[in-house]
């Protein structure tokens, strides 16, 4: 009879396959390839508490964070917006007498500046003087003093030059009358080297303009400090100034 089985039957050959016991068990080899990991030895209990205390304490220290800026936004709301407004305002209108100031001190450091050589007719004066460039300032309690002065270097072969500051040029950036210099005296110097005075004059324009004055004979080398006090007009008030000189052979 004929076979018409269409799978035939998968015989196996004992012989194939390694006799049981397998060496090493399962159990063993698991153990030699994973060593502790995934039991209570590996550590990761450990890394897995200190990550949540990390966290704990971050939201301890976001808690106490949250707690002050309510307690910052409490008081802010507190505060009254009024004063406030006063004081931008009050700094706001400070800022025009600030500007005038400044543009005061500019003028009163403009005055300070080099004086113009020349004279009471400008006549029997050396060519050569305030050709020998300027003199360096002295040792003086500079607070104690509205403006100190430079004169330029003098030449005992020059004999007597005479310089010339402007008080306030018509026009200037001061406002109101032009000031006048009534006076200019000689507090502390020598007498015979400095000669202080004032002056009043027509500018090109034709309006009245007023100078301090400096007569000065140079007799012997060396370096010369004097105080002296302007007295002025527009308001009346006086100056006390601090003036030096250098004197060369």
């Amino acid at each position: 009879m004929a076979n018409d089985l269409l799978i035939q039957p998968l015989v196996l050959d004992t012989s194939d396959f390694p006799p049981l016991p397998l060496q090493p068990g399962f159990s063993q080899l698991a153990s030699d390839e994973l060593s502790n990991q995934a039991t209570p030895t590996d550590g990761f209990d450990d890394v897995l508490a200190e990550a949540l205390a990390i966290v704990d304490a971050l939201d301890a220290a976001l808690g106490v964070l949250g707690s002050d800026l309510l307690s910052a936004f409490a008081e802010a709301d507190l505060i009254d917006p009024a004063p406030v407004g006063d004081t931008v305002a009050g700094f706001t209108a400070s800022l025009g007498p600030s500007d005038t100031s400044v543009t005061n001190l500019g003028t009163l450091l403009s005055a300070a500046g080099p004086p113009a050589p020349g004279g009471a007719g400008g006549t029997g004066q050396a060519a050569k003087c305030g050709t020998h460039g300027q003199s360096s300032i002295g040792v003086f309690d500079f607070k104690s003093f509205d403006v100190l002065f430079t004169l330029p270097v003098l030449s005992v072969a020059d004999g007597t030059c005479v310089f010339r500051n402007l008080v306030s040029p018509a026009g200037g950036p001061l406002t109101g009358p032009t000031v006048q210099a009534t006076a200019f005296t000689l507090l502390t110097g020598d007498a015979t080297l400095w000669k202080l005075g004032v002056e009043q004059a027509k500018n090109p324009q034709g309006e009245d303009v007023w100078y301090e004055t400096f007569t000065m004979t140079p007799s012997k080398q060396g370096h010369y400090d004097a105080t002296a006090v302007a007295t002025l007009t527009n308001p009346p008030r006086q100056q006390k100034w601090a003036i030096s000189v250098n004197v060369i052979a």
